[in-house]
């Protein structure tokens, strides 16, 4: 079995044992039968679950690698219209309640996609279900695979059709955080969104509800962005200067404003072209992997932004708050071994206050 670049998942790339990402607790798949042309398709169940073997291990890796890395996912959760789409009463039944098992859960959801298909142009291909662990945290991921073609060339120097799994160019694939719903958060949903409405279909069977909080989203994007602007190289290779960093940092700031302003949607990759055009790969990855949930396509709320340009902090007797420059130009200091801040070019008016102060307590 070969990947779109011809890799032969079932070869050893080394001599070193092959490290698994996830560890799969169930995984499967069923046949989606539909051509373009067809109104309704149908499902050609598996018999029974798949036996986790090595080149499974590899599969089930790859799909969840590749889905990490994809930019344009919505987040949401179920919408609870139980009879318009029932998957979320599936993965009730299943993951919270263990009612049903993962093979009666798995051909549910197969059958359910299979209908939600109908009387629109999605085409058949093969849906792929694992229940996987990572990291502490429970997903159940769906994937619809489609076979490609291919040339090899024989022993004999021929070339040969050759078919494969298009592990890395699936488009319809979604995602349960049972660990994240389990614990009651808002977020544990998510589907690749696609363009065009391509995905409507998938997002309806998975009834994913994608009301989302702009100001939640801008806060996970500040930092996302805060943590890349530290550790970002050049070109060169060499670190940015704490001038190059508060530069960029203002220039996202200035950008997610004005986005504000205009209610326009921050689409990830066309952002990080203009905002890091030297590397707009490096900034999306960073925001796609940064651990937090961020959907494509919100819009900025200025509120989020607070700490791109400015840091803000109190206690129960202070509140103090600065901009980036204030550390740049060093009218503030902070001291980490000492825990303390000074803050140069007091202002006359509290310099006179403070003065007064002082006088009286010495009196």
């Amino acid at each position: 079995m070969t990947d779109p670049q011809g890799t032969d998942l079932a070869a050893e790339q080394t001599d070193a044992p092959y490290v698994a990402v996830t560890s799969i607790r169930h995984v499967i798949v069923h046949t989606l039968v539909k051509r373009q042309t067809d109104t309704v398709g149908r499902i050609d169940n598996r018999d029974a679950e798949m036996t986790v073997t090595l080149l499974a291990q590899q599969l089930v890796d790859t799909l969840y690698t590749e889905y990490q890395k994809r930019h344009s996912k919505s987040y949401g959760a179920f919408d609870g219209n139980t009879e318009a789409a029932p998957s979320q009463v599936y993965a009730r039944r299943y993951l919270l309640d263990n009612e049903i098992d993962f093979y009666e859960f798995s051909t549910n959801l197969a059958r359910l996609l299979c209908e939600k298909t109908e009387r629109t142009a999605a085409t058949g291909g093969h849906i792929f279900i694992a229940h996987v662990e990572e990291g502490g945290v429970e997903h159940v991921l769906i994937a619809v695979i489609t076979d490609e073609q291919a040339i090899a060339l024989s022993e004999a120097k021929e070339l040969t059709p050759a078919e494969y799994l298009n592990l890395k160019g699936f488009r319809f694939a979604g995602r349960i955080n049972a660990t994240a719903w389990a614990s009651g958060e808002v977020r544990y949903l998510s589907f690749l969104k696609g363009t065009k409405n391509v995905a409507d279909y998938f997002k309806s069977f998975l009834a994913c509800n994608t009301a989302i909080s702009s100001l939640a989203d801008t806060q996970h994007l500040t930092s996302a962005v805060r943590a890349f602007a530290l550790s970002a190289t050049k070109p060169d290779g060499s670190v940015l200067s704490e001038s190059e960093r508060d530069t960029l940092l203002r220039k996202i700031d200035a950008e997610c404003r004005h986005m504000a302003d205009v209610s326009k949607p921050l689409e990830i990759l066309p952002f990080c072209n203009a905002m890091w055009p030297d590397d707009p790969e490096a900034l999306a990855s960073a925001i796609t992997q940064s651990g937090f949930e961020i959907n494509d396509g919100f819009v900025p709320h200025k509120t989020g932004l607070r700490g791109l340009v400015s840091f803000r902090g109190r206690t129960a007797h202070w509140t103090l708050e600065f901009d980036r420059k204030g550390l740049q130009e060093r009218d503030v200091v902070y001291d980490h071994e000492n825990d303390t801040i000074t803050l140069k070019g007091i202002p006359d008016d509290l310099r006179a206050k403070l003065h007064e102060e002082d006088e009286a307590a010495t009196e």
